[in-house]
Order: C-alpha cells, then structure tokens, then sequence
C-alpha cells in the first residue's frame, strides 16, 4: 500500500484516478491525525487552485470517514458546506450537509448563518 503523502500527490495531479482513490481510504485511516489532516488540507488546496471542487469535496468525504475527533468532523463538513454551496451550486446538499452540523453543535453560528444565508438567497429567486 503507498503512503498518504504519495496518493494524494497522484490525486493533485489526476483527481480521478482510480488507483489513488481506491487507496487513499485506508491510507488516511493509517495516518496519524496530525499527519492526515496538514497532508489533506494542502491537497484540498492544491486541488482548489486548479478549480477541482469535486475532487476537493472528495477528500474532505475521505478525511470525514477517516476522522474520530468531532472538532474536526465539524470543521470539513463546514468546509464541505461551503464547496458544494458556493462552487458546485448544489444548496441542497449543502443544506444536508449543514443541518449535520447543527446536529453535531446545535449552537454553531457558522452553520446556522449559511443555512439562514441559502434561505435568503432561495426567497430572493
């Protein structure tokens, strides 16, 4: 099995490749928190900057399933809200998405702000 850092080189370069993505599940679960997430978040970067949302929304899916502690489950479905909002238009799976915050941190500002934020935009069309 190839180690964390060198799937998601492969992923940065070819976010579909089938091989890295397949690995990259039980790689990440291998890792050491502090490891996963700086490696994760620097691809999720990589990714960004090449307008890969999809892909950047795959590897927060990956480091979700791969993450036990809730902060930083709370923190990628955050991040994850905001993707599938604001670059992959998709409201209702970030409403989906956003509403698991809240389940998780019934009090969390940022989520509640984004869910109030997508009914205005939804009264307003």
């Amino acid at each position: 099995m190839a180690d964390l850092s060198s799937l998601l080189a492969v992923i940065e370069h070819d976010p579909e490749d089938a091989q890295a993505l397949e690995a990259l599940a039980a790689a990440a679960r291998a890792s050491a928190p502090d490891v996963r997430t700086t490696r994760f978040a620097a691809a999720r970067k990589v990714l960004s900057g090449r307008n890969r949302p999809d892909g950047v929304v795959h590897l927060i899916d990956v480091e979700l399933d791969a993450t036990t502690d809730l902060d930083r489950k709370i923190d990628l479905l955050l991040e994850k809200g905001m993707a599938l909002d604001g670059e992959l238009l998709d409201v209702k799976a970030a409403r989906e998405v956003f509403a698991q915050v809240l389940k998780l941190r019934p009090q969390d500002e940022m989520a509640t702000d984004a869910l109030e934020e997508l009914d205005v935009a939804e009264k307003n069309w």
